[in-house]
């Protein structure tokens, strides 16, 4: 699997505060998030920080998972 990057070339961290923002992550991109942190994927710290911020609000309800 390549970078992580949604369909529109956002990095990821712009694509996780987007999410964030919403509210709402789409079930792929939950999938693709989870495979790049289980993965070793490269990731910046700021990219990685903001990923497991993204689980820890999904683990406490802040975002929720919706299947497209």
């Amino acid at each position: 699997m390549g970078r992580f990057q949604d369909r529109n070339r956002l990095s990821i961290s712009q694509q996780l505060e987007r999410i964030q923002r919403s509210r709402i992550i789409p079930r792929d991109t939950y999938v693709q998030i989870t495979s790049a942190i289980l993965s070793g994927q490269t990731l910046s710290v700021e990219e990685r920080q903001r990923i497991i911020k993204v689980l820890d609000d999904i683990k406490l309800d802040r975002l929720r998972i919706e299947d497209p």
